[in-house]
């Protein structure tokens, strides 16, 4: 089996083990969601130990982040970038084990998105900018690599993710107007200013991304 394989197979656990868990405490989980002392709870601890779990996947992280503003509102925030900073230093930290374990083709996965490895490696911008074009795992295991100083690495995908995990939080927290039932049959997110705040925000922050990746 390919290297490369693993990565598939490592995210498709992590995935079926949460929607298992996901069908089998459903119940639990539902009424955790909907509790308004849900901060007080043991299920914050066991919570946020999954989360750091899954920071440290390949999976998408943009869930966790909208249900961190869901469940924590503006707290959501600063548990999200901790969660953030928490994982990027440890992938990149790792990054070479994780590399020689999984085989990653980055001249294969950057390609897609028409970026070019040797400009984005250039400048502390490039590190900026990549970050919201780049997948997290991918962006952080790939300045692992190329020796990037973890402390400048840290600060600069820190003050980059503000923006980002800001609109995201906003969008999470704006869940909240929908009227939940078990039937979830109506809901008034459209009537929330921070629904159209976070997504105008985001979609500023891939246009400028886009703009100087691609003219740099």
């Amino acid at each position: 089996m390919k290297k490369s394989n693993y990565i598939y197979i490592y995210a498709t656990i992590v995935l079926f083990i949460l929607f298992l868990s996901g069908i089998i405490f459903k119940e639990y989980f539902f009424s955790i969601l909907t509790s308004p002392e849900v901060t007080n709870s043991k299920f914050f601890i066991i919570y946020i130990i999954i989360s750091i779990i899954y920071f440290l996947s390949p999976l998408p992280v943009t869930i966790v982040i909208l249900l961190n503003g869901y469940l924590f509102q503006d707290i959501g925030l600063y548990i999200s970038l901790a969660l953030l900073v928490l994982g990027s230093s440890l992938l990149c930290l790792f990054s070479n084990k994780i590399q020689s374990k999984f085989n990653f083709n980055f001249s294969k996965i950057f390609g897609k998105k028409k970026i070019n490895l040797k400009k984005i490696s250039e400048n502390n911008y490039s590190i900026f900018f990549s970050r919201y074009i780049i997948p997290y795992f991918f962006h952080n295991i790939y300045y692992g690599l190329i020796k990037t100083n973890i402390v400048k690495f840290i600060v600069i995908i820190f003050l980059a993710e503000i923006p980002m995990t800001y609109a995201l939080n906003l969008l999470g927290s704006s869940l909240k107007n929908f009227q939940l039932n078990y039937s979830l049959s109506s809901y008034s997110i459209f009537d929330d200013t921070n629904f159209y705040v976070s997504f105008i925000v985001i979609f500023v922050i891939f246009v400028l991304s886009n703009f100087f990746l691609k003219n740099k």
